[in-house]
C-alpha cells in the first residue's frame, strides 16, 4: 500500500474504462510548454500524476490524503477538434471518478474535492493541442516505510535553465560512500 500503488490503480482504470485513448500512463508532475509539446503527439491521453499529500491523520498515522490530477490533452481531429474532444473526456473522466476507489485496498473512500479546469493558454493554442486537468484527493492508506531498503545516494546531478532552457549551470558530482560500521 503506497501513493505509488494508489496512482498505478487509477491508471489502469482510467486506461480501462476509456479504451479509445491513445496514451494513459503515470506523469511525474504538471506539464510545462516544452514538454506538452513533446508529449502531445500521443493524444488523445490522459496523464496521471500525484501532487501533493495533507497530513498524516492522527489517528492512525498511516493514512494521508493524496491529491492526483488527471491530465486531458488532445489534438484536433477529423470532423472533431481539440476542445471539444478534451470536454468529453473532461465528462467522461467525472463521471468515472464518482464514487470510484479503483478497486485498490490503499485507496480508502471515493475521491473528494473533485474539480475541473481548462489550461488554454496562447503557447498550448499554437501547439494545437487543448489540455485540461481533473484534480481530485484520495484518502490513502500508506504502509510503515524502511529506510535502510534503499539503496545509498551516491552520484547526483543538477541543472538550471532559464526561461528559454538555455543552461545556466550544470553539475554532477559523486559522494564517497560510508560504511555504517565504522561510523560507531
Amino acid at each position: 500500500m503506497s501513493i505509488d500503488t494508489a496512482l498505478t490503480s487509477i491508471v489502469d482504470g482510467i486506461r480501462a474504462a476509456l479504451p479509445d485513448l491513445k496514451t494513459c500512463e503515470s506523469h511525474d508532475g504538471r506539464f510545462d510548454l516544452n514538454e506538452l509539446k513533446r508529449i502531445s503527439t500521443q493524444a488523445p491521453a490522459i496523464y496521471v500524476a500525484a501532487l501533493a499529500t495533507g497530513s498524516l491523520q492522527s489517528d492512525t498515522g498511516t493514512e494521508v490524503p493524496v491529491t492526483f490530477a488527471a491530465y486531458v490533452i488532445t489534438r484536433d481531429q477529423p470532423k472533431s477538434p481539440r476542445d471539444r474532444q478534451a470536454r468529453l473526456l473532461v465528462d467522461a473522466l467525472l463521471a468515472l471518478l464518482n464514487g470510484n476507489t479503483w478497486n485498490d485496498d490503499s485507496i480508502i473512500e471515493a475521491p473528494m474535492r473533485v474539480r475541473s479546469q481548462n489550461l488554454y493558454s496562447a503557447g498550448s493554442d499554437r501547439s494545437g493541442v487543448a489540455m485540461w486537468a481533473v484534480t481530485f484527493t484520495h484518502q490513502v492508506r500508506i504502509n510503515e516505510f524502511d529506510a535502510s531498503t534503499l539503496d545509498d545516494f551516491l552520484t547526483f546531478a543538477g541543472t538550471s535553465t532559464d526561461g528559454e532552457e538555455n543552461t545556466l549551470i550544470e553539475t554532477t558530482g559523486t559522494l564517497e560512500a560510508v560504511n555504517a560500521q565504522t561510523q560507531s
